[in-house]
């Protein structure tokens, strides 16, 4: 099958404009990176906020295109995102990547004794290893001090590994070749025979010698060491107006059951001490990241890459006062769920923990050559603070609209904000505000940008700024629903400013070809033309691959009805609909209000997802459309279907 070539017009259809849209300002700002195409697989990087995605398409067909994207919104919602739409861009229109130097991979160095190879090896000596502990445990663990002995077993003679010799291969079984691996941090023992270990060490050793048959204490006793960790518990419990903070392991009796055992506090550093459990010694290891428990001569460990510090919690419960309590819950439980298996004690309800979506004030103030502005961001009830101010302070509150959430300060939101004033043409001052100079940046500013702030901020001029603002026109196009059909709507759209001064096409262009985007009008006022707009809005009618019937009048299907309408009201377009054709068509309207009360009581035994899935289809019947519900196995598009008929 021959290779199916990638063009703007497939990745339109197959992402659609609400993907092109942010896809186009992705590849702009230099996102893009290693984009390309090995028939069927499209693939490529795109860096968002602190994340590097990889993304891509798998391209079948024209009309069939699979999202490769990592990022969430393709995993829950399985549409084809912006960032592999962006991919597509970046592959067409390629760009002189960076020279990146090499980077030298860390190589560990060999230990200073024999080489040990696979057991099947040729002209290897067949070996086995041996380590041997000390017979009075405790008492080596209680001091620090943990004499370790390797001896290897070659040619019917145990000896020490040390005396092996150095220029000689040894085939060994697979538990050998990890416990050589794990005794390369030891050098000592390839040049001794044995080592003393501290804690650190010797919990550092214990995974490799998982699974290990020939460890002892002494040379008699066998050690077990278990490959299964169990994973503990966190337990957080009410105390007065604050919480407690503890961990309880499980016994491992029967692996996994789920009888427990809350251990004493431990006597010293790492150390349980003895204590009976159905009559045996027990004894706790732990450090600032690893925990194991002795019992019955096997070592057991308690969960895996434990956060650095979390072991701390077996010996002591961790008290936590009012803000301490919610800043544990919102920075710090989040990291201990991947180690511990984390409960809620009696009366006690774990918040959902959500970044909190701060409403955003611009202040403006100036003259026409230079305006200053302030960007402040509210959270909930506190005092409104400069963006990015204080960035180590990271503090939570309660949700005031939910007291079972906890809102953390959402800097990355923050960051945004100021990366898109920054965009426009502001730049910082070292008093934590911005500030934009020159008359023609202004100028543009408050035609092209300062309309799209105003729709998803709150904007603030000063009483001079409002008063000389008044005096600029921008010139948008504006549209004409002339006439439409049954899948299909004619538009018209000419060049005016809301004073009503109308601009032709070659007016336009005899400005912007002598270098000038302002013009002085009728009434004195000054024009802006925002080019940027104007060549938005005619990539708009291009990808809608209109029918032109005359002269400026454009046939389109009615599938691009709410690109049309979305891409207008960004610009701030004026739309004349009289007959409201073009409204018809867009199917973001709500269902009925008689569509959604018909479920009764089925609302209350549906999911939220798929209270979703029966509005969309409501939504698509509303406007003369249908759909397929498409998602993963078992999730409800039986019962969504079934709700919606």
């Amino acid at each position: 099958m021959s290779a199916i070539p990638i063009t703007e017009k497939l990745l339109f259809n197959a992402g659609g404009w609400q993907a092109v849209k942010p896809a186009r300002e992705l590849l702009k700002s230099g996102r893009v990176s290693e984009a390309k195409y090995d028939p069927p697989l499209l693939t490529g990087y795109v860096r968002e906020g602190a994340k590097n995605y990889r993304s891509g398409l798998r391209i079948n067909s024209a009309l069939d295109v699979e999202n490769l994207c990592s990022c969430w919104e393709s995993r829950s919602a399985g549409k084809i995102c912006a960032h592999s739409v962006a991919v597509g861009l970046g592959y067409l229109n390629p760009s002189a990547p960076a020279e990146v130097a090499p980077v030298e991979p860390a190589s560990r160095e060999a230990p200073a004794g024999p080489r040990f190879v696979a057991a099947e090896s040729a002209d290897a000596t067949p070996a086995t290893l041996h380590l041997i502990l000390p017979p009075n445990f405790i008492g080596a663990w209680t001091k620090g001090q943990i004499m370790t002995v390797v001896e290897a077993e070659a040619s019917r003679k145990r000896t020490l590994i040390s005396a092996l010799p150095k220029n000689k291969a040894f085939g060994a079984d697979e538990a050998d070749l990890a416990l050589i691996e794990g005794l390369g941090a030891v050098p000592a023992i390839f040049q001794n025979g044995m080592a003393t270990l501290s804690r650190d060490g010797f919990l550092r050793l214990l995974p490799a010698l998982q699974n290990h048959p020939r460890v002892t204490f002494g040379k008699a006793i066998r050690a077990t060491i278990s490959p299964v960790a169990l994973r503990p518990e966190l337990l957080v419990e009410l105390r007065g107006e604050g919480i407690s903070v503890r961990a309880k392991l499980p016994s491992g009796k029967g692996r996994g059951t789920p009888h427990e055992q809350e251990h004493p506090p431990l006597q010293g550093y790492g150390v349980a001490g003895e204590h009976e459990e159905e009559g045996k010694n027990a004894l706790l290891l732990w450090n600032a990241t690893e925990a194991w428990m002795l019992r019955n001569n096997e070592f057991v460990r308690y969960g895996e890459g434990l956060p650095a510090g979390s072991t701390h919690l077996i010996e002591r419960p961790l008290l936590l006062e009012a803000d301490r309590a919610l800043h544990f819950l919102a920075f710090d439980l989040p990291r201990l769920r991947d180690a511990f298996d984390v409960r809620a004690g009696e009366g006690v309800r774990l918040p959902e923990i959500a970044p909190a979506v701060p409403a955003l004030e611009l202040w403006l103030a100036g003259t026409l050559s230079s305006i200053t502005a302030e960007l402040l961001c509210a959270y909930g009830d506190r005092v409104p603070i400069k963006a990015l101010a204080n960035a180590q302070d990271q503090f939570v509150f309660r949700d005031p609209q939910n007291v079972d959430r906890v809102l953390m300060r959402n800097l990355d939101a923050e960051n945004a904000a100021v990366s898109r004033l920054e965009q426009v043409g502001f730049a910082r001052t070292d008093a934590g505000g911005f500030v934009l100079h020159g008359q023609l940046n202004v100028v543009r500013f408050f035609a092209t940008d300062y309309p799209r702030l105003q729709r998803d901020w709150k904007v603030i001029l000063s009483a001079q700024v409002e008063k000389w603002t008044g005096e600029i026109e921008r010139v948008t196009p504006k549209l004409e629903i002339v006439s439409s059909g049954q899948d299909w709507f004619e538009v018209r759209y000419s060049l005016t400013t809301p004073g009503g001064e109308v601009f032709s096409n070659a007016d336009i262009q005899r400005l912007l070809r002598s270098g000038q985007s302002q013009t002085r009008l009728k009434n004195g006022h000054l024009a802006v033309i925002d080019t940027a707009g104007l060549e938005d809005f005619e990539q708009v009618i291009r990808d809608c691959d209109p029918a032109q019937t005359q002269p400026g009048l454009y046939r389109i299907n009615r599938a691009h009805a709410a690109y049309v309408e979305e891409t207008a009201r960004e610009l701030g377009s004026a739309v004349a609909d009289r007959r409201e054709a073009l409204k018809k068509f867009i199917t973001g309207r709500d269902a009925s209000l008689d569509a959604k009360t018909r479920l009764g009581p089925l609302a209350k035994m549906l999911r939220e997802y798929q209270l979703a899935g029966f509005d969309w289809l409501a939504r698509l019947a509303a406007n003369n459309l249908g759909g397929i519900l498409a998602d993963e196995m078992g999730l409800g598009k039986t019962v969504q279907t079934l709700a919606f008929l």
